[in-house]
C-alpha cells in the first residue's frame, strides 16, 4: 500500500500520492477513467486533485464533472477519498470565496472539500487577514477541512501562518510548489525551510515538467508555467537524465517522481496519469527510493538541478512529525548536512601548481555569517593610493559626487595620467568585488593604478552600498548613478565620453554586467566595453561548478549562498525570478550590449554562469571575447600575481581594452 503522511497539523493523513485531474480524464475512455482511479484508491491513494480549470473566454472544461461520474461508477465510498479543490484569487469578491465553492462543489457532487487550494497570488493588495477569517468561516460551516496556497512566496506563507495564529484560527497545511530534479531551488531553500519547521506540509506539483523528464521534449498537450524560462536548459539535461535512470533499472519517470519523495517536509506529490499502466508505474517509484535510498537518491540526481538552492533541504523537526509507515527510509528525515568538501559526485577541477601552492598556505578563516561581516577598517586592509602609486606618473584624488534620487552620496577616486591636461583620454570605471555584502574599493585600487599606467587611461575606482543593511537594488542604483555622473563630466574629467568601459572583478564583474543592462534599457551612457572578470552573475546556484565548489577555494558556495540571500532576501535569494539588475544571468534578453570581456577560471563556482553569460551574448550576435583559464581559481590575479596564469590573464585583457578604446 501507497504509505501516508500528515496533511501539516490538520489531523488529516494523505498518500504520498494525489492523482490529479487537468488534462487527464477528459483524455481518456470513461471506462478505463473509471478502472484507473478504482486501481488508484486499492493502491492506498486517497488524495485527488479536482479543480475547475476554466476561465471567461476559453472553453469549458468538465474533468470535475466526469470526476464525479468516475467516483460512483467506481463505487468508491466517500470515507476511501479525499477531495482537494482549488479556489481561485480571481474569483475571490465580497462574498469571500463561498459562492465559489460551493460551485465547484456542486459541480463535482459532494457536500464539502477536505482540502482547498488557493491559486497564484498576483494582487498584491489582497487583505491577507480577511482571506485567512473567510477560510476560517469555511471550516467552521464544514464545508472544507483544510487549506493551503499554489506557488506562493514564503514570505506571504510565513505571514498567513502569523495571522493564523495571532487571531487563532485554522492557518494553511500545505504549500503547492514546483518541484522537480531540475527546478528545486524555492522548495529545497532556506526561506521555506522556516516554513516546513513550523509544521506546514510541501505539496510536490509539476514533478516531471509536464512529461519533458520522462522524455517527452515535445509536449503535445498545454504544460505549466516556466517560471524563469528554464524548460530549454531542462531539455538539453534529459539524455543524461535518462541514462542515470537506465542506470538505475528503472525509468525516467519514475526516478523524477521518487526524487519529489525525497524531501522531508513532503506530504504528497501531485502528477496525472492518462492509463492504469501509468498510474501503477508511477506509484512504483516508492520501491525505488526504498531500493537506492534518499540521500543516494538526492546525490545522483544533483547535476540535473536547472535551479538547485542546497543540495540537502531541511525540514520539519522530525519530534513534531509523526510518520505514518516508520518502516519505509525515504520517509525519514534526510541528515541537515551538506558536504565539508566539493561533490560527492562531481571531482573539482584541480588547481593550477603554482596556485595550489599559494592556497596551501592560506590560513583557514571561519565562515561569512551576517554578524561576522567586517565593516570597521575594511578602507585600511590594503596599501593606500600613494603606496599603490610608488612614484609612478599618476595623481589621483576623492571626490564625493550625487548619489540615485534620494540616496546618500557616493564615493569616487580617480587617478589621471600625469602630464595629459587637455586631453580626452579613455577612462575604466571599476567596480570593487566582495560579494555585494563586503569589500571597499581601495582594495582593487592597484588594479586600477596598473591600467592607468600602462594604457594612460582615467581610471575611476566607485564605492556602493553593501547589503544585508542596503540591499537590491542599492548597490547598483549606486554604480550607475556613477556612471552618469562620469559620462556627464567627462570633459572637465578629461575622459572621453565615447570610450569609457565598465570594469570589476567578481561582485564587480556582476554589477559592471548589470549597470551595462541599465544603460542599454535606459538609454543611459555609451558604453565602449565591459571587462567582467570571474562575475558574479547568477543567483540560483545551480551550476556544476557552484556544487563542485563546496567548501574548496577562496570564493565558496556557503559565503555565495550568504551573499545572494543579503542582497536578495529570503524570497528571491535563489529564485529564477530574481530581477535581472541583480543577477544578471536572469536577463531574457543579451541582444544590444557593448562588448564584453568575460574572464574566469576554470577551477572556480562561478566558470560556469560566466560561460553560459558569453554564449547567451553569440547567441544574439553579440560580441564577446571569453577567457577560462586552466587551474585558475576566483581572483586568481589578486592571490597569486607573479603567478604565469596571471601574468597571461593581464596580458589579454590589456590586449582587449586596446582594442575596444582604440589605443
Amino acid at each position: 500500500m501507497i504509505p501516508r503522511r500528515p496533511l501539516g497539523t490538520s489531523g488529516l493523513e494523505t498518500s504520498v500520492f494525489a492523482l490529479g485531474s487537468w488534462h487527464t480524464y477528459d483524455r481518456m475512455d470513461f471506462a478505463d477513467a473509471v478502472a484507473m482511479v478504482r486501481a488508484a484508491v486499492d493502491a492506498g491513494v486517497n488524495l485527488f486533485d479536482v479543480g475547475v480549470y476554466s476561465f471567461p473566454g476559453a472553453p469549458p472544461v468538465f474533468t470535475d464533472v466526469l470526476f464525479s461520474a468516475i467516483v460512483r461508477a467506481a463505487g468508491l465510498r466517500r470515507d476511501e477519498w479525499m477531495l482537494s479543490s482549488k479556489l481561485w484569487l480571481e474569483g475571490y469578491g465580497e462574498a469571500g470565496f463561498r459562492p465559489q465553492l460551493e460551485s465547484a462543489l456542486f459541480r463535482v457532487g459532494e457536500d464539502h472539500a477536505d482540502l482547498v487550494v488557493l491559486g497564484d497570488l498576483r494582487d498584491s493588495t489582497v487583505d491577507l487577514r480577511e482571506l485567512v477569517h473567510d477560510l476560517g468561516a469555511l471550516t467552521e460551516a464544514g464545508l472544507i477541512r483544510a487549506w493551503g496556497v499554489n506557488n506562493w512566496s514564503a514570505t506571504t506563507v510565513q505571514q498567513l501562518v502569523d495571522i493564523a495564529a495571532e487571531d487563532g484560527v485554522p492557518g494553511p497545511q500545505i504549500a503547492q510548489l514546483k518541484y522537480s530534479v531540475a527546478r528545486r531551488a524555492i522548495p529545497d531553500g532556506v526561506p521555506f525551510s522556516r516554513i516546513w519547521e513550523q509544521g506546514v506540509s510541501l505539496q510536490a506539483s509539476d514533478v516531471l515538467e509536464g512529461g519533458i523528464l520522462a522524455g517527452k521534449i515535445a509536449p503535445t498537450r498545454q504544460v505549466g508555467r516556466d517560471p524563469g524560462e528554464i524548460r530549454d536548459r531542462i531539455i538539453a539535461q534529459v539524455p543524461a537524465f535518462s541514462a542515470l535512470a537506465e542506470s538505475l533499472d528503472t525509468t525516467p519517470a519514475q526516478l523524477g517522481i521518487a526524487f519529489s519523495l525525497t524531501h522531508p517536509a513532503l506530504a504528497t506529490t501531485l502528477f496525472g496519469a492518462t492509463s492504469t499502466a501509468q498510474l501503477r508505474a508511477n506509484l512504483a517509484a516508492v520501491e525505488l527510493v526504498d531500493r537506492v535510498g534518499a540521500d543516494e537518491l538526492r546525490r545522483l540526481v544533483a547535476p540535473s538541478g536547472a535551479t538547485t538552492a542546497s543540495s540537502t533541504p531541511r525540514g520539519p523537526d522530525p519530534a513534531r512529525r509523526t510518520l505514518a509507515s516508520p518502516s519505509r527510509p525515504f520517509l525519514q528525515e534526510p541528515p541537515m548536512t551538506a558536504p565539508a568538501l566539493g561533490h560527492p559526485h562531481l571531482p573539482a577541477v584541480p588547481f593550477d601548481p603554482e596556485i595550489q601552492a599559494v592556497l596551501d598556505e592560506l590560513p583557514a578563516q571561519p565562515p561569512l555569517t551576517r554578524e561576522t561581516l567586517p565593516r570597521e577598517g575594511t578602507d585600511r586592509m590594503f596599501p593606500g593610493n600613494d603606496e599603490v602609486i610608488a612614484g609612478r606618473a599618476i595623481e589621483w584624488e576623492e571626490r564625493v559626487i550625487p548619489g540615485p534620487a534620494g540616496a546618500p552620496d557616493i564615493e569616487v577616486t580617480i587617478f589621471r595620467p600625469q602630464g595629459r591636461a587637455g586631453e580626452a583620454l579613455p577612462a575604466v570605471y571599476n567596480i570593487h568585488g566582495g560579494g555585494m555584502i563586503v569589500g571597499h574599493r581601495s582594495w582593487e585600487s592597484a588594479r586600477v593604478v596598473d591600467l592607468v599606467d600602462e594604457l594612460g587611461v582615467v581610471g575611476v575606482n566607485v564605492e556602493y552600498r553593501l547589503a544585508p543593511e542596503d540591499p537590491y537594488p542599492a548597490g547598483v542604483e549606486d554604480c550607475y548613478a556613477g556612471l552618469v555622473w562620469l559620462a556627464a563630466n567627462a570633459a572637465a574629467l578629461g575622459v572621453d565620453p565615447a570610450r569609457i568601459v565598465v570594469m570589476g572583478g567578481s561582485a564587480g564583474g556582476g554589477l559592471s554586467a548589470a549597470v551595462a543592462l541599465l544603460a542599454r534599457d535606459r538609454q543611459g551612457p555609451p558604453i565602449a566595453g565591459q571587462l567582467l572578470l570571474c562575475p558574479m552573475l547568477d543567483n540560483t546556484n545551480t551550476t556544476t561548478a557552484s556544487l563542485q565548489y563546496d567548501g574548496i577555494g577562496t570564493w565558496q558556495r556557503d559565503a555565495n549562498l550568504l551573499a545572494w540571500s543579503c542582497v536578495l532576501g529570503d524570497d528571491l535569494a535563489f529564485s529564477e525570478g530574481a530581477p535581472a539588475y541583480a543577477a544578471p544571468s536572469r536577463a531574457a534578453d543579451l541582444g544590444g550590449l557593448p562588448p564584453a570581456f568575460i574572464e574566469v577560471g576554470a577551477a572556480e563556482m562561478f566558470r560556469d554562469e560566466d560561460v553560459a553569460y558569453a554564449t547567451r551574448i553569440w547567441a544574439t550576435g553579440g560580441q564577446a571575447e571569453l577567457h577560462v583559464w586552466a587551474g585558475g581559481c576566483h581572483g586568481f590575479d589578486m592571490y597569486m600575481p607573479e603567478a604565469e596564469i596571471t601574468r597571461a590573464a593581464l596580458a589579454s585583457r590589456v590586449s582587449w581594452l586596446r582594442r575596444v578604446l582604440g589605443l
